[in-house]
């Protein structure tokens, strides 16, 4: 999103570096492109000036914060639809992350391990694996929870995994997609109480999550997808709505 006189190429990209932060412009798609602060808090911009004209970026690139050993907690702002493979690889520290915004779903290829590309393509792949586990945390304005938002391929031994360990859901969630936290194997607590709007968890959406021991679904669910929980070792309740829920 553009506010200003300036018109920015429209035919390929312009980078442009203003503080911390490297943007890429195309259009109407301004993307953090990398990220060289050592700030242990970050809230991504919501605006920006280049060349007097003020930006408001709406995505983060491929791997834009990759490797950053200081951050520990990121906030996404409403405004952003789109997080890059890789977005937050190898941000070991991260133990809190706050999403603001209705993201894009993720690419498969985050899930897949025989494709050979999850290292590359999980947004948080090896994410809070230096704490004691993420805290996740969606805005009240959030509708949905992106497919493969937390997904990797990798078993629980290789220890790479995103340690997330604990999903606050807001009132507005309305969906879980697909895989959205497939194989976090240290996520222990969500709390669907309060997705009193959730009606649709899709497949495979918590499996391989070992460490979950309670899920107390709302009334509002309608459908449970095919392997939602499944490999959920330690989960000795789940309370199912009896009202045209569908498993």
């Amino acid at each position: 999103i553009l506010v200003g006189t300036m018109a920015f190429p429209a035919s390929a990209a312009s980078t442009y570096t203003v503080g911390d932060y490297t943007y890429s412009v195309n259009g109407n798609t301004v993307t953090i492109t990398s990220y060289n602060g050592s700030a242990t808090s970050v809230t991504l911009p919501t605006s920006v000036s280049i060349n007097n004209t003020t930006v408001e970026p709406n995505a983060v690139g491929n791997a834009a914060f990759a490797d950053n050993k200081n951050l520990k907690t990121i906030v996404i702002p409403e405004q952003y639809t789109s997080l890059g493979n890789g977005a937050f690889r190898n941000c070991v520290n991260l133990s809190s992350i706050t999403i603001n915004g209705n993201l894009d779903d993720l690419s498969s290829n985050s899930y897949y391990s025989n494709s050979g590309y999850d290292n590359y393509y999980s947004v948080f792949y090896n994410a809070g694996t230096g704490t004691n586990g993420i805290t996740v945390t969606f805005g009240p304005k959030v509708k949905w929870v992106p497919a493969y938002l937390f997904a990797t391929g990798h078993d629980k031994i290789d220890g790479i995994y995103p340690n997330v360990k604990t999903v606050n859901l807001s009132s507005s969630i309305q969906v879980i997609k697909k895989a959205a936290f497939n194989r976090c194997f240290n996520l222990e607590n969500v709390n669907f109480e309060n997705a009193v709007s959730l009606t649709a968890i899709n497949e495979e959406a918590f499996r391989y999550c070992s460490s979950l021991k309670t899920a107390n679904l709302p009334v509002s669910v309608e459908t449970i997808g095919d392997r939602a929980f499944v490999e959920c070792e330690s989960l000795s309740s789940i309370i199912i709505p009896e009202k045209n829920t569908k498993v």
